[in-house]
């Protein structure tokens, strides 16, 4: 198990205190952690960053239920994994999310580009992508 820096547990206890500037610093080391999850997650950096937003926004609102600091990341992590869950969930059921944008529509190729090929790349992509959800996170990460 990783040792938390003791410097750490002084941040996240003042953190707990209301100490946003201490949380700042937390956030600053986390960042990069937590958006790797979600864009892993998500494939869109975009999307990733909103997620950990979300995350850090959860983690600043429950870290005084944390009972035992040094399990700060591991905590963390659980989070962003609820927060993925829950976008993915939402996802399903967002039809506009699902929808194509009417902009789209312009970037019709004609047929000179053989819209066969063009398709079977597409499907292609999209079993990859369908793939890559299956995978365990904790080697999708």
């Amino acid at each position: 198990m990783t040792q938390v820096p003791y410097h750490e547990i002084e941040l996240l206890q003042a953190s707990i205190n209301g100490d946003s500037t201490a949380f700042e610093a937390i956030v600053r080391n986390y960042q990069s952690y937590v958006c790797a999850i979600t864009y892993s997650a998500t494939g869109d950096v975009e999307k990733s960053e909103e997620l950990a937003q979300e995350t850090f926004i959860k983690a600043w609102q429950g870290l005084s239920h944390l009972k035992n600091l040094e399990k700060f990341r591991v905590w963390l992590k659980i989070i962003t994994n609820n927060v993925i869950r829950n976008w993915f969930r939402t996802k399903k059921q967002d039809i506009i999310f699902k929808s194509k944008s009417i902009d789209d529509a312009y970037e019709i190729e004609s047929r000179e580009y053989e819209p066969e090929k063009i398709a079977i790349q597409e499907e292609q992509r999209e079993v990859v992508r369908e793939a890559l959800t299956k995978i365990p996170e904790k080697y999708r990460e």
